[in-house]
């Protein structure tokens, strides 16, 4: 997305500057938010790339699929890898941090998933942190995962769909 965004940018000239959020989509609505008030404290649009570089490193997003599917799909993992996690019914929750993607547990069910996925929020963000959730065709998984995060002591900025075809529950923070 970043090249794309790139080359419509160059159209545009010195009015648009690409920033890339090294995350999902809830995270570059914060980096967004972030910019943007850099902007309003004086940080010049030249020096808006360093400035918000900090704020971007403290982006955390994860990501729990319902099952192994669309990750095949996307070339993600290989079909043996596939047809092993589909048998032993393992499912990863992915870790997105400064636009790498690494598997950091994988858990045996998605209930559990989504247990394991509250308990690390809760652990990784501060009180008063903002955490976005988002789904993909499970509104369900997603209110149980807020309920959940509620019981750790995560304040939920929002939830809201993802991308269509994505099967994720996840949640993205800032300071």
């Amino acid at each position: 997305f970043v090249t794309t965004a790139q080359m419509v940018a160059k159209q545009f000239g010195q009015r648009v500057q690409v920033l890339d959020s090294f995350s999902t989509n809830a995270g570059m609505g914060y980096v967004l938010r972030e910019a943007q008030r850099l902007l309003q404290t004086g940080v010049s649009w030249e020096d808006l790339e360093p400035a918000i570089t900090p704020f971007r490193a403290k982006l955390k997003s994860w990501v729990l699929p319902q099952s192994l599917e669309y990750l095949r799909r996307g070339g993600r993992i290989s079909g043996l890898q596939f047809f092993i996690g589909s048998f032993l019914k393992l499912l990863p929750i992915l870790e997105f941090q400064e636009g790498l993607v690494k598997p950091v547990e994988r858990v045996r069910s998605f209930h559990l998933g989504l247990e394991l996925l509250a308990q690390r929020l809760g652990k990784t963000f501060p009180a008063g942190a903002r955490v976005t959730l988002a789904h993909a065709e499970n509104p369900q998984a997603l209110e149980q995962l807020g309920g959940m995060l509620r019981h750790e002591g995560v304040l939920l900025e929002g939830m809201r769909p993802a991308g269509a075809g994505m099967r994720r529950v996840h949640g993205c923070g800032g300071h």
